[in-house]
């Protein structure tokens, strides 16, 4: 019977009833209906082995829904949505196609191919980044989720060992004290550091005992923070399990006034330590943890939109300066010149340096929010010297929570992307075929995007106000 899944593998379409393979059977004389189902104790197991045998055949895409479906439309084989139909879930599927590896190896052989793809782009962590926001790619903590660092995926994808950097307490403070404008808060230098591969907040807690220490070896004013005890942050933990991934943590956390990574970090060694100990594994998402993410999500878009309502002549005013926001130290000398907040003062109005950032950020995004789409904001943004998607992403842990806030569902910024495309060239919005060549001559979108998000061609024409196409009914 190996034959006869081979061949109808070719066209799975032919699995979708009776009447279909009944018609494709009598072509390629195969057996019928019913002998099939015979001979495989029932029709969903022969479907399930031809699924399988396709998927098989194109394993190094069957990692994740995204990524296959992507795969899947261009060599018209089944949709991630198929698998789940047959095998119950995603996962139940993919460890039948990747024999003998763990979920877990899935996701690092995944991760390596993707690395593979692109080694011109892994020189830093920044540039990875970068590359991945604007590609749709997997970013670098990602990776340091699965592989524990940045270095080891270098090292998988290019053979070679990469030489670690061993800082001495003095060669630290050589380092920062070339950086101090960057050591405000735990979050501005992990960021910072991250870029630039400088010394991370672990490094300089492993040396100093604790970053304000350092601080102060360097004269720079202390920030008060509240520290918390080790039994207090594994009581946190254990509270909100359910969101205890790095992901999604700090959102989370800066949401409802919670510790960060950064407390767990100090205090257990790292941030897999604890999901270890609460039997966590990252990156695995429950049902309960994302529906509480986005009623997290419309919570911070509340609180961000009550303080721009307060404060909105004052957001107006220094929106313009976003990009001096970055510490007291940039921003006091040129307030006080134009008159405008102290830092302070702006930290008083809005709570934190995050916060007053965030705010600024969704006005720039409620106020140019027909270009705020996943294709057409960097560019707009460099135009416009406006933040770019990495700067929204380092500040809201995600494009797709800002995008949430912005339109609701990041679907719909696209919709309102290709309608406004179509309008501009709506003499062109025809049929399928014309569309497709005029798009393709233009660089615009496909007729099969306006098919995938719109449901069908017709219903994209029904929201332009233009004649429908003539179906036709067999």
């Amino acid at each position: 019977m190996k034959n006869v899944i081979l061949i109808a593998a070719r066209d799975y379409l032919c699995l979708k009833n009776k009447e279909n393979w009944e018609r494709y059977a009598g072509e390629h004389g195969l057996p019928e209906y019913e002998t099939i189902k015979s001979k495989f104790k029932s029709w969903k197991q022969f479907k399930k082995e031809v699924y399988l045998f396709i998927a098989k055949n194109h394993k190094d895409y069957f990692y994740t829904p995204k990524y296959w479906d992507h795969h899947a439309k261009e060599n018209q084989l089944p949709e991630a949505k198929n698998y789940r139909a047959l095998f119950g879930n995603w996962k139940a599927a993919q460890v039948l196609v990747h024999e003998d590896l763990t979920l877990d190896e899935i996701k690092r052989k995944f991760l390596v191919s993707i690395a593979k793809k692109y080694p011109q782009h892994l020189q830093s962590q920044k540039e990875w980044d970068e590359f991945a926001e604007k590609n749709d790619l997997p970013i670098s903590a990602t990776f340091k989720n699965h592989f524990s660092k940045w270095n080891m995926v270098i090292e998988l994808v290019t053979g070679e060992k990469v030489k670690e950097k061993r800082y001495t307490k003095e060669g630290i403070l050589q380092v920062l004290s070339e950086h101090k404008p960057y050591l405000i808060t735990q979050e501005t230098w992990k960021q910072y550091a991250q870029q630039y591969d400088l010394p991370s907040v672990n490094t300089i807690v492993k040396h100093f005992g604790s970053f304000n220490a350092v601080k102060q070896k360097l004269s720079l004013n202390k920030i008060q923070k509240r520290e918390f005890i080790k039994e207090e942050l594994w009581n946190i933990a254990q509270e909100h399990k359910e969101m205890f991934h790095l992901s999604i943590w700090n959102f989370y956390a800066t949401t409802y006034q919670l510790p960060t990574e950064t407390a767990f970090i100090n205090h257990f060694g790292s941030f897999k330590a604890v999901q270890d100990k609460l039997g966590m594994s990252e990156g695995e998402c429950f049902e309960k943890s994302l529906k509480r993410m986005e009623i997290t999500v419309e919570t911070k878009k509340k609180v961000l939109l009550d303080l721009i309502q307060a404060n909105q002549k004052m957001i107006e005013t220094i929106t313009g300066h976003w990009n001096l926001l970055e510490s007291k130290r940039q921003w006091d000398p040129f307030a006080e010149e134009q008159s405008l907040p102290s830092y302070n003062l702006l930290l008083s109005l809005f709570g934190s340096k995050k916060q007053i950032k965030q705010a600024i950020f969704l006005f720039i995004a409620l106020q140019n929010k027909e270009f705020f789409n996943n294709t057409e904001w960097d560019n707009y943004a460099k135009l416009n010297q406006l933040p770019m998607k990495t700067q929204y992403y380092n500040l809201f842990s995600s494009w797709k929570w800002i995008q949430q806030m912005v339109w609701g569902d990041k679907k719909e910024s696209k919709k309102a992307y290709l309608l406004r495309k179509a309008k501009e060239n709506i003499e062109h919005f025809t049929t399928y075929k014309e569309w497709n060549e005029h798009a393709s001559t233009f660089s615009l979108p496909s007729a099969s995007q306006y098919e995938f998000y719109f449901g069908s061609w017709n219903e994209v024409k029904k929201e332009l106000g233009l004649k429908l196409n003539r179906v036709n009914v067999s």
